[in-house]
Formats: C-alpha cells, sequence, structure tokens
C-alpha cells in the first residue's frame, strides 16, 4: 500500500493475522513493514495513532530501530488493530509504501461498535466498498444535525468529503441530492459521526 505524501494519513488494514485461527482476529502492528522511516529520534520517525473509541484519545506509536514502540515505552509493542479500526499514519520523511500480510475475512458481514460522537473505523475487505450500502444500528434524517454523517479524507489533498445519512435518499453527499455511487478503497480509513447513542456499524463482504 502507498503512502502518497509526507504527514497524515488514514489508514486501514484489511487483513487478520495469520497466525491466529478464526475470523475476526486483530492484526500485530508489529506487522507493519516497507519503506518505512525508521529511527530512535522521534522527529525521524515514522508514527501511528490509533483511536480509543470510548475515551477518544489517541495512542501513539513510532517505528524505532528495534520496531514499532508504544510511546512511554522502550520494547516493541505487542498491540493489535482489529478488523474494521483505522488508524492515522504520520510519514516522517520521503513517500513510500507499507506493507501488511495476512488473511482475508472470509465472514458474510463484519460489525463495527460505534459510540456517541467520532469514531475513526475502516473498510475492513481488501477490495472497494460502496458507501451507499453501509448499514446499522444508525440515525437517518434529512436534519442535518440530527443524521449520522461519515467524513473520508483524500490521501493527496488531505481534504474530507463529507456523507450524511437521509431519510429520503440514503447515504448522500454533501451538496447533493441523490443517493452517493462513491466508494472507500481497502486502504482508506473514515471518520464516522454518531449523533445520538451508541450503536453499530456493518460491513457487508462484497465478493
Amino acid at each position: 500500500m502507498d503512502i502518497n505524501n509526507l504527514g497524515f494519513e488514514i489508514i486501514s488494514l484489511p487483513f487478520g493475522d495469520l497466525s491466529v485461527s478464526g475470523d475476526t482476529v486483530a492484526y500485530p502492528i508489529q506487522n507493519i513493514r516497507g519503506e518505512l522511516s525508521q529511527s530512535d529520534r522521534e522527529s525521524r520517525a515514522d508514527k501511528l495513532m490509533v483511536l480509543d473509541p470510548v475515551t477518544k484519545q489517541y495512542t501513539t506509536y513510532q517505528y524505532k530501530m528495534i520496531g514499532w514502540v508504544k510511546v512511554g515505552e522502550t520494547i516493541p509493542t505487542t498491540d493489535t488493530i482489529t478488523p474494521g479500526s483505522a488508524a492515522f499514519y504520520k510519514k516522517a520523511s520521503s513517500t513510500g509504501t507499507f506493507t501488511v500480510a495476512g488473511k482475508v475475512l472470509s465472514k458474510e458481514n463484519e460489525e463495527v461498535a460505534l459510540t456517541q460522537g467520532l469514531n475513526l473505523v475502516a473498510n475492513p475487505f481488501p477490495v472497494e466498498i460502496r458507501i451507499a450500502e453501509l448499514r446499522g444500528t444508525l440515525s437517518a434524517s434529512d436534519r442535518e444535525s440530527r443524521a449520522d454523517k461519515i467524513m473520508v479524507m483524500n490521501p493527496v489533498t488531505k481534504a474530507y468529503t463529507t456523507y450524511q445519512l437521509k431519510t429520503s435518499t440514503g447515504w448522500t453527499k454533501e451538496g447533493e441530492s441523490v443517493t452517493t455511487v462513491d466508494t472507500i478503497s481497502p486502504r482508506n480509513g473514515f471518520f464516522y459521526k454518531k449523533v445520538t447513542q451508541a450503536g453499530s456499524l456493518v460491513f457487508s463482504r462484497p465478493f
């Protein structure tokens, strides 16, 4: 997977851990490799920032010479990222690629828990998914203040495109009045804004 620019990018890891049996298994952060910037100096190392869905706080990992290390610790992390979760990746120097190897989820649906407010989630499958097919325990309304929204970042421009879950047209791109035909790529994460109580987002396997 390419990292197109310096700075922040929202990424997803649409695979499970090959070494663990079962379908919904977390992916080890330590397995992320590739053309990355590795350094014991904070300013020169790539970083990964994972949002806790409950506390809304980020945990940061630095790519040191011994591997991925959680900030504040001194040993390689054993932490993982679950399917359907996303993270911010901060590229410290030149553009490049990161490599992940894992197994494709075989279950028909992947359900991701949502809390009220902003959630950082991701496409859990290694192919594009249609935004219009996102479902779950969601809040739909033609009134903007009462509808759930998703915000997808363009990895090049860093600008966000917002989609509102309307009662009349389903998932609709901001400024438009018809159901969107846009998709989310397998490498992209996005923000989900839940306007009311906690719920869940369901991804249906597109293959």
